[in-house]
């Protein structure tokens, strides 16, 4: 199924054309040995070419002999042909057979641009140009004339063609990833290429400033990592199957209609997974094969990542089988997280062995009477104490070891279109802490177990150890969000990234947790530490001296983990200000402080007032409450919020988000005034037939008093009250003084400045409606 055909012998193809190693070293010529161009013959349309004769006269001082066809100049060794059409000129294709010297117009150029002699080119090589001196190529799966033509160009462009591939081979010309030729080469650090590379290649043969061989030009000409393949895939679920599928075509593959057709058969790590009537000459491999061919770029060898699962090979195929549909996963894969991480620090299918054995001597064994041994309960839960440890302490390694450290290991290649420094620090930086701390209480933990007795102090470990906790897990679950916003964000836009990712959650150690799912553990153990040290509690006398260690190392890491979330509160709200301060334009630099805290937003229409505030009228207005003064500012016309109001909520809000955005959004509100919640005197709510919403907020100014009329512009009853009632809250929070919210009837009310201000308010709202 993997025909390998390199290049091969026949009458279309010139042998004489290919050279090994060996005689490659033979042709390099030595300075001593090398001759400059003294006659050149320009051949038809190179007589025409008044710079070419200008360099070759002036400049290179050759003599020069003009001739249609050059026919009677042939026999004479010291002369030169000049031929401008390489491929299409009979004279130079005759030329050529003669085993005359040619050269084109572009190493002409080339030479007087570098200020160097023109030499002339090997007997029976014509040089165009040398824009790929020093390329060495060998051709698999390529037809005869193909392969005349692309051993000419290359030839033509100053590179070298091989028979059979070698350590000097430097591009491999193939149009399928597949074969013994491809596999050495990609192995080797050879780059395969398609055929198509040559022939652009060529187009640019005149062009002096593109190279042809540079990095950015030959990567769009690298053969995709499923070219040539047809993929099955085994055991996939929807979701994870349309990826794949859409991934395949995406890097040239093609999808096998039937299991019989692939050549490649993908199967998923699920233990169910079975693949029955396959050939032999089929590759069964893994999902981690399909996604590090993606990340490499380059079919992946297929004898590393083979399949190990339940296989049955068809030895004999019947000749008409009938297609089969591409399994999906079966359904009781949803029972399949019994052995993925998530349950391997509650299972009692034990991770360590049963230290039952080592915990007496054979003298102890033999004296023991032949009864059943009474359980101890307490070093059961002791045992899971361990267990639930030692899995939590694999986690953590497996996303260093598989996933932390080799992209640190890529980091520096700008090629691999994986993670930045940077994004590695913010995914992984707070993760080896943790590593350190859990193995010195893992290995504190296994000592005890496996050496057991009743006064073990269990909960002295915990209880020593909770100061080293505090830090590390204070700045994980502090930088938590960041690293599953960047993990995300990262994911989504590098598609080199996200194929290591899969490739890596692919492998058995990942046991079908990805990522994501063991960046969540240590945002789950100290809860889950603190039941188990309450289980082992309930299973400890009160005589025993290990109870006041348990209750002492229940209150320690009760604190250490109010500590890391009352620390992501703060930061949240720090956050959440920032955020704020970055959409106003002209915002006062003080309103950030880690004291303050936004407590809601409201998006009014406003309808003026007195001073400063008549000229605000018929303007969209945001007012945002903080716990100690209130930010009013206008919106921007042209901009949106994702939501009129927001309230803040530090349990539900996503703490980080990308500032570096801030930088590049137009901002959506622009400031107008900032009070001190201690300077509102008065908060009044107008009730009005023909209006809902409004009301007034009175503020106390040094030369006096002003107010502002204000129209909600929320759709959800009960909105503007609810505001204005947090509002007059945190007033009485801040200095104990109630601030009424008054419903003001303006039929009722005797007519004053205030009053009649209000109503032409009204009036322009009315206006507005119409």
């Amino acid at each position: 199924m993997e025909a390998d055909t390199s290049i091969i012998t026949s009458d279309v193809v010139d042998m004489g054309s290919y050279e090994d190693a060996d005689m490659s070293r033979g042709v390099a010529r030595s300075a001593s040995q090398v001759k400059r161009i003294e006659r050149a013959c320009l051949v038809g349309a190179a007589r025409n070419d008044r710079y070419i004769v200008e360099l070759l006269g002036n400049h290179f001082a050759v003599e020069l002999l003009e001739s249609a066809s050059g026919i009677e100049y042939k026999d004479d060794p010291n002369v030169v042909f000049v031929c401008t059409d390489f491929i299409n000129c009979p004279h130079f294709k005759y030329l050529h057979s003669c085993g005359t010297l040619i050269i084109g117009p572009a190493i002409i150029k080339l030479r007087a641009k570098q200020s160097k002699p023109l030499l002339m080119p090997r007997p029976n090589r014509p040089l165009y140009t040398d824009s790929m001196v020093g390329v060495s190529i060998v051709l698999s799966g390529v037809s005869g004339k193909q392969c005349r033509e692309a051993v000419d160009l290359v030839h033509f462009m100053g590179g070298s063609a091989r028979k059979k591939f070698s350590a000097s081979t430097t591009h491999l010309i193939t149009d399928a990833a597949k074969g013994k030729t491809y596999r050495m080469a990609i192995s080797m650090g050879c780059r395969a290429v398609h055929l198509r590379w040559l022939h652009v290649s060529w187009t640019f043969r005149d062009d002096t400033h593109t190279s042809v061989t540079a990095p950015e030009f030959i990567n769009q000409f690298l053969v995709e990592p499923f070219c040539g393949l047809r993929i099955w895939f085994v055991a996939y679920h929807d979701e994870e199957l349309n990826d794949m599928r859409q991934k395949t075509i995406e890097h040239k593959g093609k999808l096998a209609s039937s299991q019989q057709e692939a050549t490649h058969i993908v199967v998923s790590n699920s233990p169910d997974a079975t693949v029955e009537d396959f050939d032999q000459k089929q590759h069964l491999v893994s999902g981690e094969w399909f996604w590090l061919s993606i990340q490499l770029n380059c079919c992946a060898n297929e004898e590393i990542y083979q399949w190990k699962g339940h296989k049955r090979a068809n030895r004999k195929r019947a000749a008409f089988s009938s297609p089969r549909s591409e399994q999906p996963a079966h359904s009781s894969r949803r029972t399949l997280s019994r052995s993925s991480l998530d349950n391997l620090e509650t299972s009692n299918s034990s991770a360590v062995a049963d230290y039952s054995e080592h915990l007496f001597s054979a003298e102890d064994l033999e004296k023991l009477p032949s009864s059943p041994r009474r359980v101890d309960k307490r070093h059961a839960v002791c045992k899971e104490m361990l267990e639930t440890e030692e899995n939590y302490l694999k986690a953590l390694k497996i996303i260093v070891q598989t996933f932390k450290e080799p992209l640190e290991a890529l980091a520096h290649d700008p090629e691999s279109g994986l993670l930045s420094k940077a994004e590695i620090m913010q995914i992984f930086s707070r993760v080896p802490s943790l590593v350190e701390v859990h193995e010195k209480i893992c290995n504190e933990l296994r000592t005890y177990v496996m050496h057991w007795s009743t006064d073990r102090l269990i909960g002295k470990i915990w209880l020593d150890y909770a100061e080293y906790l505090r830090p590390v897990y204070k700045a994980f679950i502090n930088s938590y969000d960041t690293a599953v916003l960047t993990l995300d964000q990262c994911d989504r836009s590098k598609p080199k990234f996200h194929a290591f990712l899969k490739a890596a959650e692919s492998r058995a150690e990942c046991q079908r947790n990805n990522l994501r799912d063991l960046l969540v553990r240590p945002v789950q153990r100290l809860p889950s530490v603190l039941l188990l040290l309450k289980a082992i509690q309930k299973k400890t006398e009160r005589s025993n001296p290990d109870n006041s260690c348990l209750t002492k190392a229940l209150r320690a890491l009760e604190d250490v983990l109010a500590t890391a979330n009352e620390s992501r509160r703060q930061t949240e709200s720090y956050a959440e200000i920032f955020r704020v301060s970055n959409e106003i334009d002209r915002c006062p630099p003080e309103i950030l402080s880690s004291a303050r805290t936004l407590t809601s937003e409201l998006h009014v229409l406003s309808l003026g007032g007195e001073d400063e505030w008549a000229k605000t009228r018929g303007r969209n207005m945001a007012i945002f409450l903080f716990n100690d003064l209130i930010e009013i500012a206008k919106v921007r016309s042209g901009t949106t919020t994702d939501s009129p109001t927001r309230r803040i909520s530090t349990q539900a809000f996503t703490r980080q988000i990308s500032f570096s955005s801030f930088r590049h959004e137009k901002k959506k509100y622009k400031h107008h005034q900032q009070y001190m919640l201690t300077s509102i005197r008065q908060i009044d709510i107008i009730s009005h037939s023909d209006f809902e919403g409004v009301f007034v907020l009175s503020f106390r100014v040094s030369q006096g008093e002003d107010f502002w009329v204000a129209q909600c512009l929320e759709n959800q009853p009960g909105e503007m009250r609810k505001f204005l009632k947090d509002l007059s809250t945190q007033i009485f929070y801040l200095c104990g003084r109630i601030t009424l919210m008054d419903d003001m009837n303006l039929d009722s009310e005797p007519s004053s400045d205030t009053i009649v201000t209000i109503r032409k308010a009204l009036h322009h709202a009315w206006l507005l409606k119409q």
